[in-house]
């Protein structure tokens, strides 16, 4: 296994902020929407969105977002 890798299987860990990114967007909201109603940048949430993505493997953040719910690191709306 390559230093820093997780092991098959196991769930990446988000940190609060990328759940909480996740969660706004999985309701529809648009990163400037996000970045509004947790008063951040929307450069910021774009950050976190990136990274949850780059975590979880996703193409996307729709992808993201439905890897997120299926590995119950967020809950539904």
């Amino acid at each position: 296994m390559e230093p820093g890798a997780r092991p098959r299987g196991s769930a990446p860990t988000l940190t609060e902020r990328e759940r909480e990114c996740l969660r706004w967007a999985a309701t529809g909201k648009t990163a400037a929407e996000v970045a509004a109603a947790l008063s951040l940048s929307k450069t910021t949430v774009i950050y976190h969105l990136t990274r949850a993505r780059r975590k979880l493997d996703a193409a996307n953040s729709r992808h993201a977002i439905t890897k997120a719910l299926s590995l119950k690191l967020i809950a539904s709306a």
